[in-house]
């Protein structure tokens, strides 16, 4: 084989070689993620809860315009604060759901902070998940979503406890003055 006709397979050659990083070149994958806390078990109807939520990205491309979103239960009022890690950005404020789009370098985070006040006839369960999706290729989509339960604990009020009617505190002063009387007389006796 002569040394001229082996330069068209040399060139066939490096041109395969060459194109998974040409054809794959504009791929850009973040790793996204998203915790949710509020550190607490149990929450009051009539209180507050204040929810952390924190959606991160491990690259290694930044995550341009990531939707973090969050649809509360229609037992809580919301407001909400948002900070971000340097060069990261997101909507400062909002009251309601979250839904916003936020910018996550390689590396950064945005932290919400949503006050919520419970409303004073909820019972049962308080079940809330945040969410966190971007057009960039995730390549771990299982931790982008994240939930947080609680009990909400039915406080017992004064309008709940069992009263005696007329009759019943007439019968009960009666018994107090015979057991008075008999106790006085007892002792006039010793």
């Amino acid at each position: 084989m002569s040394r001229v006709s082996s330069l068209p397979i040399l060139m066939l050659l490096a041109a395969l070689v060459a194109l998974p990083t040409t054809a794959f070149a504009g791929v850009q994958n973040t790793d996204l993620s998203i915790t949710k806390t509020d550190n607490v078990t149990s929450v009051t109807p009539g209180g507050s809860v204040v929810y952390t939520i924190v959606a991160s990205n491990a690259g290694p491309a930044d995550a341009t315009g990531a939707t973090v979103a969050d649809t509360f239960d229609p037992i809580l009022t919301c407001t909400w604060t948002c900070a971000a890690s340097a060069g990261s950005s997101c909507t400062a404020s909002g009251a309601g759901d979250i839904n916003d789009s936020a910018n996550i370098l390689n590396g950064g985070n945005v932290t919400y902070t949503a006050t919520c006040t419970v409303d004073v006839a909820a019972t049962g369960t308080l079940v809330n998940t945040a969410t966190v999706t971007s057009a960039q290729t995730d390549p771990n989509g299982g931790d982008n979503s994240a939930s947080d339960t609680d009990t909400i604990d039915v406080v017992v009020g004064p309008n709940d406890i069992p009263t005696v009617g007329t009759l019943g505190q007439v019968a009960l002063v009666l018994f107090l003055l015979t057991a008075a009387f008999w106790a006085l007389r007892r002792k006039s006796r010793v």
